[in-house]
């Protein structure tokens, strides 16, 4: 199976998506996640300046932001996705690896992706990691809510991103698996 991970460019306002190979399920929910892939990439475009590489800590954690932010956005303008969006969010979580399978900069990633794209963690974290990725949510939650309230931009978004690194105590140019985290999820 190939991976589907969606390449989207703000400035040339390009989108390029996988084929529906990449993504798990029967037919019909290969097309329903390819379709809320190119929602997701289309609010990109329509509200974001910048996507950066899942491949480092750091890119992800923005990433992550921004699809929260734009997500919202989005949803203003069609609230009709909400429906589409959690479905792919239940597609994707069977397809998440448990956090105790995980170890190191990549389990605190994935705890804290899962836990603020979804509101969940799927396995468990030692009490020192749970209390970096709800703190580091906590303030990955409180940032969106402010961009939003303030409609402030990628590029404020982009500078909040030290701060959530520095809670989670990691290094923001270590490179991350794309086996561990997958930018659909991100």
């Amino acid at each position: 199976i190939e991976e589907a991970n969606p390449k989207t460019n703000p400035e040339k306002r390009q989108i390029g998506l996988p084929s529906l190979r990449g993504y798990p399920g029967n037919r019909f929910q290969k097309y329903r996640q390819w379709r809320v892939s190119l929602w997701y990439e289309s609010m990109r475009i329509k509200y974001s300046t910048k996507v950066l590489s899942y491949d480092h800590a750091y890119g992800f954690i923005f990433n992550a932001l921004e699809k929260k932010r734009v997500e919202s956005l989005g949803l203003n303008e069609w609230k009709g996705m909400l429906d589409e969006i959690i479905f792919n969010e239940g597609i994707s979580w069977l397809n998440r690896p448990l956090l105790n399978s995980l170890y190191g900069v990549q389990k605190l990633l994935e705890g804290f992706g899962q836990l603020f794209l979804t509101g969940y963690i799927k396995g468990e974290l030692f009490s020192s990691e749970q209390y970096k990725v709800g703190r580091a949510v906590e303030l990955a939650s409180s940032v969106v809510e402010e961009a939003l309230a303030y409609n402030y931009q990628t590029r404020w978004i982009e500078e909040q991103v030290p701060r959530i690194i520095k809670i989670l105590e990691i290094d923001p140019l270590v490179l991350v698996p794309i086996s561990t985290l997958h930018s659909r999820f991100g």
